[in-house]
């Protein structure tokens, strides 16, 4: 996403998508490999890798279709090379601040540890049993996020760092909120560095006991429904990631059974003040929501007769 911000064309508008096609992609192939019970990290970090390679093919031979072009001219400068050795800097702090937690605090152990351990043992989402409430009720789609990640690690010692891929995306969605909002760019720079980088995000970003992936997704729905807002054309790929967003959100938090709702009776609003004639506006991002996020609810249905 840095590389993105940095060399590519506007690239406000690519972030989004970019992290909205990456949530998709971790969610379907979980949700697919748990179906035929191949939930392994050895066989998941294989199709990824493949598919990953596959994706810059596509890429390298049909740039103009998928839109992404090269900024003609760039050049750092004094200020904008300071701004990008702080975050590069912060970042590899970071990294050894997460390195440093224990993987024995009590949401590392039993939402994270225990029971990604549990599913790739398994090959599925298997339930357990558990004498913790965040273990038996707690959605999926945060638990995925983290799942996706340490595929790529050899132990658990960085468990945790997935918060830091979560913290860039609040970041960068954030700002791409304010380039929808038309505010002047050095304002929402400094607006950016204020919400990214204040005491109090800074602790959540390596905190075992606040999810910044629901964070992350929530700033996605935000960024798509204001685009959707302004915008008189409407297409696909936005209310495909809004669907997307949606569907992380209301699979990752029990928050989001009450704010994706919501969220999505304010597109319904959004839909009709706009006179749209076409079903397909309104009924995918209610699809790719349901598709993607109602899968913890049906194992917690089948475990106990309730949803929730």
């Amino acid at each position: 996403p840095l590389l993105i911000v940095t060399f590519l064309k506007k690239p406000w508008g690519k972030i989004p998508i970019f992290f909205g096609i990456l949530i998709l992609y971790i969610i379907l192939s979980a949700w697919s490999l748990h179906f035929f019970k191949l939930l392994n990290p050895y066989l998941w970090r294989t199709i990824s890798i493949s598919l990953f390679f596959l994706f810059l093919l596509l890429f390298l031979k049909n740039r103009d279709l998928l839109q992404f072009k090269l900024k003609e001219k760039f050049h750092f400068t004094f200020t904008n090379s300071i701004l990008y050795m702080f975050i590069i800097g912060w970042v590899f702090i970071t990294y050894f601040r997460i390195l440093s937690l224990p993987v024995t605090l009590s949401d590392a152990r039993v939402m994270h540890l225990f029971q990604q351990s549990l599913y790739f043992q398994e090959g599925s989402f298997i339930f357990h049993n558990s004498n913790t409430w965040e273990s038996a009720f707690r959605p999926i789609n945060a638990l995925l996020w983290n799942m996706f990640f340490s595929i790529f690690l050899e132990n658990n010692a960085l468990i945790e760092a997935p918060q830091i891929i979560s913290w860039v995306g609040f970041i960068l969605i954030s700002r791409a909120i304010f380039s929808q909002l038309k505010i002047n760019n050095k304002l929402a720079a400094l607006v950016s560095l204020c919400v990214g980088f204040s005491p109090r995000i800074l602790s959540l970003s390596t905190n075992n006991f606040i999810d910044l992936p629901s964070l992350f997704y929530f700033s996605g729905i935000i960024y798509f429904l204001i685009k959707l807002e302004k915008t008189d054309n409407v297409k696909i790929i936005d209310i495909v990631m809004l669907g997307t967003y949606c569907g992380a959100y209301l699979g990752s938090r029990m928050q989001g059974v009450i704010l994706v709702p919501i969220l999505l009776i304010y597109f319904f609003i959004i839909f009709f003040k706009k006179k749209s004639k076409s079903l397909k506006v309104l009924l995918i991002p209610i699809a790719f929501t349901l598709l993607l996020g109602i899968g913890k609810y049906l194992i917690n249905y089948s475990a106990y007769g309730t949803p929730i």
